[in-house]
């Protein structure tokens, strides 16, 4: 008589998908009842490939590389002979190292005109990294900036406090943080268009004599001044090297009599002449 019958082969536990780093090592393990073979294979293009010398009931890859990530399988052969079954298949997933963060691009200093808005930016590497903007009046304490967690920081329309207000990001994951460089905030007054607060008067002066006339003006920008002469009130000329708010002729000859003169104060807003001022010169007494 035969002795008891045999079981059948059978795959009791298949193998699991799992995921690993780059460098780490990966274990497929299968269980079977009346296994004597194993061959382990990976699936390449639409063909089963056998592994060389993966003959156990765990596949070890050791120091995986990203090469490595595909699916694999195993068929097992019964002691007895003959009778073979093929496990399902599991994935290999490897994932790249993880990066510490890294700043590649500080944001740069950033000037705006009061009233305007702007943005800051940074770039930054490393792996699920975050962001935390921060905001110092004097470069020393620096607070976080409420919400301001992306790689570009929005600023709201800037007031003339905010003028050199530093701002930098603290990129951060669970291998460590990185500061950027600050970036510094310059805001400028709103243009305002030239105004003469003070304009020339007209002079009297006798031959010989010297003339002033004085103007004040203020705008945003300050606005350049240019002192203009004209013989006839209509076609005027600048007088060279005259950009103060005085104009002072050293001697008048009675040629200037009836020469009309004027500032011109020109800025980003516009340009505004003062009304013309007229220069009467008389002739000196006569001992």
């Amino acid at each position: 008589m035969g002795g008891p019958a045999r079981p059948p082969l059978a795959i009791t536990a298949q193998p699991a998908d799992v995921t690993v780093v780059v460098g780490a090592s990966a274990t497929l393990d299968v269980s079977a009842s009346e296994a004597a073979v194993y061959q382990w294979q990976r699936l390449s293009g639409t063909d089963w490939v056998p592994i060389a010398g993966a003959t156990q009931s765990s596949l070890v890859i050791q120091a995986t590389q990203q090469g490595d990530d595909g699916e694999y399988r195993v068929t097992v052969t019964a002691a007895a002979g003959g009778s073979t079954l093929t496990s399902s298949a599991a994935a290999v997933h490897v994932t790249p190292a993880p990066l510490a963060p890294a700043i590649t691009l500080s944001p740069a200093d950033l000037t705006l005109v009061e009233g305007q808005g702007g943005s800051l930016s940074v770039t930054a590497s490393g792996t699920s990294i975050t962001y935390q903007w921060q905001s110092s009046a004097d470069g020393s304490t620096w607070a976080d900036v409420a919400a301001a967690t992306s790689a570009t920081l929005v600023l709201t329309p800037v007031a003339p406090g905010d003028d050199g207000r530093r701002f930098r990001v603290v990129v951060g994951n669970a291998l460590g943080t990185a500061t950027s460089t600050p970036a510094r905030l310059t805001v400028t007054p709103a243009p305002v268009a030239p105004t003469f607060s003070t304009v020339p008067a007209d002079v009297t002066a006798v031959a010989g004599q010297g003339a002033t006339f004085v103007v004040a003006v203020s705008g945003a920008p300050v606005p350049t001044l240019a002192w203009q002469s004209s013989t006839d009130g209509t076609t005027w000329t600048d007088i060279a090297g005259e950009t103060s708010t005085s104009l002072v002729i050293a001697s008048v000859s009675l040629s200037d009599n009836g020469r009309r003169l004027r500032a011109q104060a020109p800025n980003e807003s516009g340009t505004v002449d003062t009304p013309p001022a007229t220069l009467t010169v008389t002739p000196a007494p006569v001992a």
